[in-house]
């Protein structure tokens, strides 16, 4: 079913096929529907209108009115869909409902969520392109899977800048359980602490356009994501789909993936300030559910990678700041990078009892010395515009074959040429919010 034209309520045809089907908002919403009945999948008495013919009169009815649950499954004839038709339905869903909701309705619907035709649009070409190499290393992986792994979840500990979530514990352990917390944005001594956790952003007024308001969300994390009860994926489909919005709900409405909390942000002082976080990306991809081959097959497979982050400053100052991205091979071949590292310089073998720590060292910027196996980016010192958030983008075409970390730099302080006003405000330079890295 093809819903390029739903709101105006033309007349969609299968792909390929010389039938079409006459598709209204109410034939939707009753289509969903079916969602809380037994019989799931399933389309009742549809009337079909054949070759070109316009649309049916208004008065004739698209879609008969759904018996009880019992008629439904004994009396009622019932008409299989095609996974072509269920394809094109489920390609208006947000990923979330697609990943977590949508499988658990029955067994066709999963084989279509997990067929490679529905992700063809979502998941890059090469990652698409990998998937023939991923499953010689291993079980077969579904597009939805390396999607989440890959696309679908941020790399960034802590992207809304909370103060509460800056310190987590391991990834797939619970917080009563680990002994192992990492902070995710780091301080430097070398720039400072002049840093504040602010929620919400303060001296940003949410009046006038859209711009000056706050920015999307970005990412989660994983584990941060709320799961549903399975009792409850019917109900929360059908929200998604029956909300009176035409048929479809607002991005994201089924089963939020972002986090509901007030967003916050991270507000630089006077003086340069600088926080930093370390990504182990061999070992994040692993504990996602990669083996180790995969994970290593994935990083030298030179993916693109994406890092943005919203920039703001106060409506009475103006702001200055600084984004840096490094990558490299990690702790176990940076001799000579700032930090030591033992095992005569190599990676702890897979099994170790070193390989579950992740690398979080923070290396010695200045001692860094570009190889085949690294990259460098910094932007300079660049303006950020008073009252209005900003979003800054970085997009590497190609990873290069080797490495297994990146290393996200923000700096950010009051812009020079900004007006001096009376009271001056503590933290009054750059504002860094709505992170995210992630493969694009």
């Amino acid at each position: 079913l093809c819903f390029q034209n739903f709101n105006a309520g033309k007349v969609n045809r299968f792909p390929g096929g010389d039938m079409s089907l006459s598709v209204t908002t109410e034939f939707v919403r009753q289509f969903f529907d079916l969602f809380t009945q037994p019989a799931y999948g399933k389309l009742v008495e549809v009337s079909t209108v054949c070759g070109q013919e316009p649309l049916a009169k208004p008065t004739q009815k698209h879609f008969s009115s759904i018996p009880s649950p019992g008629a439904c499954i004994d009396t009622t004839p019932s008409v299989e869909l095609t996974a072509d038709a269920l394809e094109q339905i489920f390609m208006r869903c947000d990923i979330d409902a697609l990943v977590g909701v949508v499988p658990a309705v029955c067994k066709s619907w999963r084989h279509v969520v997990s067929s490679s035709g529905l992700w063809r649009h979502r998941l890059s070409p090469k990652l698409m392109g990998e998937l023939d190499s991923l499953a010689a290393l291993g079980p077969p992986l579904a597009p939805s899977s390396l999607f989440l792994i890959m696309q679908g979840r941020n790399f960034l500990r802590n992207p809304t800048f909370r103060r509460d979530a800056n310190t987590q514990p391991q990834l797939g352990r619970a917080a009563a359980r680990s002994k192992y917390q990492r902070c995710a944005w780091v301080t430097t001594t070398a720039m400072g602490d002049g840093i504040l956790w602010e929620a919400p952003p303060a001296g940003m007024r949410t009046y006038g356009t859209a711009a000056t308001a706050n920015p999307p969300s970005p990412l989660p994390y994983p584990g941060t994501v709320p799961r549903l009860p399975t009792q409850q994926h019917p109900q929360h489909l059908q929200g998604f789909f029956g909300n009176g919005s035409g048929g479809f709900g607002i991005w994201g409405s089924a089963v939020r993936g972002r986090d509901e909390h007030q967003p916050g942000c991270l507000a630089t002082a006077n003086d340069w300030c600088e926080v930093v976080q370390v990504v182990d990306l061999d070992w994040e991809l692993q504990h996602r559910g990669l083996t180790a081959a995969r994970a290593a097959h994935l990083l030298d497979a030179e993916l693109s990678l994406r890092l943005s982050v919203h920039v703001g400053a106060r409506w009475d100052c103006v702001g200055q700041y600084s984004v840096g991205l490094l990558l490299d091979e990690g702790n176990g071949n940076a001799n000579g990078y700032g930090y030591g590292t033992g095992n005569d310089g190599q990676r702890p073998p897979h099994g170790s009892p070193a390989t579950g720590v992740t690398d979080d060292s923070i290396p010695c910027l200045q001692s860094f010395v570009l190889r085949p196996t690294r990259h460098h980016f910094y932007t300079g010192r660049v303006i950020c515009t008073s009252d209005t958030w900003q979003r800054f983008e970085y997009v590497l075409p190609a990873c290069p074959r080797g490495f297994r970390r990146a290393v996200v730099i923000l700096r950010g302080r009051r812009a020079p040429n900004s007006l001096i006003v009376s009271p001056m405000p503590r933290f009054c330079g750059a504002k860094f919010a709505s992170a995210e890295l992630v493969f694009s």
